[in-house]
């Protein structure tokens, strides 16, 4: 209902819209299957949510997501998980270096929020993920846990899961990041955790 309210504003930007939709895992992986129906020209490789999102456009997204509210009541018992999944997702970006591609963040960002879709949806992730033409670099750090978003996939769960704290110094070691970076990572995120980006930008028909 959110979303929904943002999108009917006319002062929402994209930049807002995505930040409003990818605190939802599975809404994420819905909007990324639509996008790659049939209806919408075939499959296409995807690197990040507002890609999936400027191709839908404000109104399809809207009426779409109309549709989809009489079953998209929440398993409030699952809200933890995905609470720690988006956090972990924050992690894994403010883990990239300073003044990264914004394309590059929102694909980390959704291999971040990808990789523990089994616990949401309860089906085996690499089923759910080859419904998806994902890039390589999403399924080698999901899958296969190699490739250039592992470490940074790898270093989020320790520094976002306190029963991982003590893995911290042996992850960034193993991985070539400081303890100096990560901990700084941290700070970032936290402190943007209320930064909420303004409604108004150029806006989508």
């Amino acid at each position: 209902k959110q979303i929904l309210m943002a999108i009917g504003d006319e002062d929402c930007s994209i930049e807002h819209l995505e930040r409003l939709v990818r605190q939802d895992p599975v809404l994420v992986y819905r909007i990324l299957l639509m996008v790659n129906s049939a209806a919408f020209g075939g499959r296409h490789e995807i690197g990040s949510l507002r890609h999936a999102l400027m191709m839908l456009g404000f109104r399809e997204l809207g009426r779409w997501l109309a549709e989809q509210l009489p079953n998209s009541e929440p398993d409030r018992d699952l809200h933890p998980v995905r609470y720690a999944m988006v956090m972990r997702s924050r992690l894994a970006q403010h883990l990239l270096a300073t003044g990264s591609e914004d394309n590059l963040r929102g694909e980390v960002y959704t291999t971040a929020l990808l990789s523990q879709l089994d616990r949401l949806l309860h089906q085996p992730l690499g089923e759910l993920l080859n419904r998806l033409p994902l890039s390589g670099r999403v399924f080698d750090a999901v899958l296969r846990h190699d490739g250039p978003y592992h470490p940074l996939l790898d270093v989020a769960r320790a520094l976002g899961e306190p029963a991982q704290l003590h893995r911290l110094p042996s992850v960034c070691q193993r991985h070539d990041i400081s303890l100096e970076h990560a901990n700084r990572a941290l700070i970032r995120m936290l402190a943007t955790s209320r930064d909420h980006a303004s409604p108004r930008s150029e806006r989508l028909t």
